[in-house]
């Protein structure tokens, strides 16, 4: 497996390369009221609007101090009959890993968008897995596709 990895804080996390459509400096976002913290805008991305997840956020850390390794990586998810994208800004956007082996460690009921751990890399980094960050009221907001018409 192929993977993005990054860090919150000091410990390391990885996004699956397949699930990634492209990772983007960081830009400028356009703000939500009424949405989760971990929500923290809207990026214009090929004709579209997609929601941004700050991961240190999502993961109970403060946000990092932004550093030219920050970045916004936008990811294809599956939902319902169609993917969608959403983006993710993460610090330390700096390496592609390669892994053989992943295992399981603790499942949290709360939190299953984190994935197994990459047991061959001496940190053990954690798969983040786009498709279970955005819970169902979330997906529901953003279901709406760039005409402002209901996606089916």
């Amino acid at each position: 497996m192929l993977a993005l990895q990054f860090r919150v804080g000091t410990t390391p996390y990885a996004i699956p390369a397949k699930c990634i459509v492209e990772v983007l400096p960081l830009c400028r976002l356009r703000e939500l009221a009424h949405v989760p913290p971990e929500v923290i805008g809207l990026l214009a991305f090929r004709g579209s609007l997609v929601p941004v997840v700050d991961v240190n956020r999502l993961l109970g850390a403060q946000l990092g101090q932004i550093r030219s390794s920050t970045r916004i990586i936008v990811v294809s998810i599956a939902d319902a009959d169609r993917p969608r994208q959403m983006a993710l800004l993460a610090d330390s956007v700096t390496d592609l890993i390669r892994s053989n082996a992943t295992q399981s460690g603790v499942a949290l009921e709360g939190a299953k968008y984190l994935g197994e751990h990459l047991v061959d890399h001496d940190e053990l980094p954690q798969l983040i897995l786009p498709e279970e960050i955005l819970p169902a009221q979330l997906r529901e907001l953003f279901a709406a596709d760039s005409t402002g018409q209901e996606s089916a």
